[in-house]
């Protein structure tokens, strides 16, 4: 019985790198270097060492393992050479853990690239939906990102927002789909606080105020 936290820690400490260990540094070594491979796996290609699994996220490399008892599903990946340790606890056997740590890998990544977020862009962030669903508003760099909430991988292939000014911006990288070109913009109540964002033609808001405008709009 453990939690995430403890799994991240435990497996960390199978790195060659980590300063304590159960294990000795050549053990750990023999652990996490890849000696034959997986070809039949359904999963992305991963081979094995003396008791984890190697495999890669895009072009990060990581060790780890799965875990299961019945009612729970999990994956823990080491990347070694960015010294992260991620583990993902589902309480279900069909949980997609594999899945949902390669979107944190995808997450820890982007991060990675385009670095902390600068504070100007504090208030472009959160949970906004419309009738197709939520989207988040992530800050990185000096840009906004437009995640996709419900992908196991929300920032791949994101939209960007560059924004021009305190609450006005213009999307400035986008797929067919994400009205690329055209403004963005928040929307403040008389107080000064967000209740809701534009993007291109469409309109975001708060959860509770689109359940509201929707059954306002359409329960009979």
């Amino acid at each position: 019985m453990s939690t995430a936290a403890d799994l991240a820690r435990f497996f960390w400490q199978l790195a060659p790198q980590a300063k304590n260990s159960l294990l000795s540094e050549s053990s750990r070594r023999e652990m996490t270097h890849a000696r034959w491979t997986d070809s039949w796996t359904p999963l992305a290609p991963q081979s094995y060492g003396l008791g984890a699994i190697s495999a890669k996220f895009e072009d990060w490399e990581h060790v780890g393992h799965s875990g299961g008892f019945l009612g729970y599903v999990t994956r823990t990946a080491v990347v070694l050479e960015q010294g992260l340790a991620v583990s993902c606890l589902t309480n279900a056997v069909d949980g997609m853990s594999h899945l949902w740590l390669d979107g944190a890998l995808g997450i820890l990544k982007r991060f990675k690239a385009d670095g902390a977020p600068n504070a100007a862009l504090r208030d472009w962030r959160g949970r906004w939906w419309s009738a197709w669903g939520p989207s988040d508003l992530v800050p990185a760099g000096d840009k906004v990102l437009v995640g996709v909430a419900a992908a196991t991988n929300p920032l791949a292939k994101a939209a960007e927002v560059t924004v021009t000014s305190p609450d006005q911006g213009r999307i400035s990288q986008a797929g067919a789909f994400a009205s690329f070109g055209e403004p963005a913009a928040l929307i403040r109540d008389d107080g000064g606080s967000v209740t809701g964002v534009r993007l291109g033609g469409g309109r975001l808001a708060r959860e509770a105020d689109l359940a509201a405008e929707m059954v306002g709009r359409y329960d009979s």
